[in-house]
């Protein structure tokens, strides 16, 4: 399995942790299917989010934002993880995990 986070000797930057690692483009690419939003390419977090939403309906891009908070909310507690606990867990469980949380936010917030 892929790692979250880089090697030992890397520095971990957002840009791989968050996008930029084979973990997380599978994390995003199942996760724009799962919640029907636009698939999440790029390689710069804030340019990635931006570019995302611009062109999206109001109630899309409330979809895209909380997808966002909750995917990077779920990359960043598996990092934790595998840093701290020496667990992991696999991708499709983190993706159904976020979209829990989005369709959790969206009914409740």
């Amino acid at each position: 399995m892929e790692d979250v986070c880089c090697a030992e000797e890397d520095i971990e930057t957002l840009e791989h942790l968050f996008l930029n690692n084979p973990y997380a483009t599978r994390f995003w690419q199942g996760l724009s299917v799962q919640l029907k939003i636009p698939k999440v390419a790029g390689n710069i977090p804030n340019d990635t989010w931006w570019n995302g939403r611009r062109h999206l309906s109001r109630e899309q891009k409330k979809r895209w934002d909380m997808a966002w908070v909750a995917g990077s909310w779920a990359i960043w507690k598996e990092r934790n993880r595998r840093t701290f606990s020496q667990k992991r867990k696999p991708v499709h469980i983190l993706i159904n995990d976020a979209a829990i949380d989005v369709h959790n936010w969206m009914l409740f917030g």
